[in-house]
């Protein structure tokens, strides 16, 4: 027969698990990034490098005719001899898609970079962004440039455009994974410890188990919902994130019940589910945080 105080103590074991998850889920709504405008949307950011003393406008060059005017009312805030040069580049089948127009889709972007040291940066955006194109580049004096074709096929891509030789560099995709797998990763392994430290389960061997689980289960996170992100976008990764946050709650639980020692066995179950609801609270933020940093 189970004493008062027993019960007591289990009373007060729980009322601290709750205000565990209370003040971790008070801390996400602190952390949570309000913006009005979070769905789908590609992107490309092309940081021109040695950019030319001369003004130029850049624009890319697109295997489709269009009469989606993408620059609308703005047209006239342009130079007419300098939009008139490049409107009229049409070479062997491309066209500049923002001076001449894409197909039925808009493309938002500007002619002008934005200065950001002794770089330019241009940022293209919305469903009219190609997957393969080709950079151009008129200047005030006349000077054509057209890069090589170029072929991507990450949501938000970035691109280096070297305006001295032409040169294109594009973003390492084994880096965007390492990246993308990073920022997940180690963020979620401190918040486990921190509830292993918590729920008063530290021991080295403990640590030592939930490092390698959360291993494993990252690594089918960023194989699936990860992938989603850099590809198809954030609406994409929310949605896989659901039945993959459920797996992973189902397989850390039970490799915890069997891994974790030094407690009850009720209690490592505990322990997973409290850890995978923050841990998942976590990564629909971390989501979003990646999306804002690709684009940056």
């Amino acid at each position: 027969m189970r004493s008062a105080d027993s019960g007591s103590g289990d009373n007060m074991k729980g009322l601290r698990t709750i205000l565990i998850v209370m003040l971790l889920l008070l801390f996400y709504v602190t952390l949570f990034p309000v913006n009005a405008d979070m769905g789908p949307k590609p992107s490309l950011k092309i940081i021109v490098q040695n950019p030319s003393d001369d003004a130029y406008y850049l624009d890319l060059l697109i295997q489709e005719e269009g009469d989606f005017d993408n620059l609308g009312e703005d047209r006239q805030n342009y130079d007419k001899n300098m939009l008139e040069l490049l409107s009229s580049q049409e070479i062997n089948g491309w066209y500049p898609a923002l001076t001449h127009g894409t197909k039925s889709v808009p493309l938002f972007g500007k002619l002008t970079g934005n200065p950001e040291g002794k770089k330019n940066v241009h940022l293209f955006s919305y469903m009219g962004v190609p997957s393969d194109f080709k950079i151009i580049l008129v200047t005030k004096g006349g000077l054509i440039q057209v890069s090589d074709e170029i072929h991507t096929f990450l949501f938000q891509t970035t691109i280096t455009y070297d305006m001295a030789n032409g040169t294109v560099s594009t973003q390492s995709v084994v880096s965007a994974y390492v990246s993308q797998f990073a920022l997940t990763f180690i963020p979620t392994l401190l918040l486990e410890a921190l509830i292993l430290y918590l729920m008063k389960l530290w021991t080295k061997r403990n640590l030592k188990t939930i490092l390698v689980v959360n291993l494993a289960t990252q690594f089918l996170m960023s194989a699936i919902a990860g992938t989603a992100l850099l590809t198809m976008g954030i609406l994409s990764a929310f949605i896989l994130l659901i039945p993959v946050e459920i797996a992973i709650l189902i397989i850390e639980t039970i490799a915890y019940r069997f891994l974790l020692k030094d407690g009850e066995n009720r209690k490592y179950i505990l322990y997973a589910l409290v850890a995978n609801l923050n841990s998942a609270a976590l990564g629909f933020i971390l989501i979003i945080y990646e999306s804002i940093l690709i684009l940056k």
